[in-house]
């Protein structure tokens, strides 16, 4: 596996998460766990240091929106750990030993489906 196209493929899924979690009411993805739904902040919170409009990176829209095909079409165990890894945001630990798969397995599933994502032709890029 090549490291260089690893990296891109993670780009790109951290790209595509980032959309989704915004858009989590297309993807089907809950936008955050039950317990941090809970909590309401009141009008004007936000992040110590952190301006409301430097909460989120800038997002490739229609990359992310080609990495959500992608994913759909992943098999199912490569699809697993990107969901629990890049939206869940799941220990990797934890989600290996919930998928029945030792750390190592689930890392090369997820080296795995980004090297596919980078290898993939079909990048829509926008003009700069």
């Amino acid at each position: 596996m090549s490291s260089a196209k690893i990296e891109r493929g993670q780009e790109r899924f951290e790209n595509w998460a980032n959309w989704s979690l915004a858009h989590s009411s297309k993807t089907g993805y809950p936008k955050a766990c039950a317990f941090a739904r809970m909590y309401r902040a009141d009008a004007g919170d936000t992040w110590e240091g952190i301006e409301p409009d430097e909460s989120r990176p800038a997002v490739d829209e229609d990359d992310a929106d080609f990495v959500e095909a992608f994913v759909r079409r992943l098999p199912l165990s490569n699809r697993r750990c990107v969901l629990a890894f890049y939206i869940a945001r799941e220990a990797p630990v934890m989600s290996a030993r919930r998928f029945g798969l030792s750390r190592q397995r689930f890392y090369a599933l997820l080296d795995e489906a980004a090297e596919w994502l980078a290898e993939s032709a079909c990048k829509i890029s926008r003009p700069e």
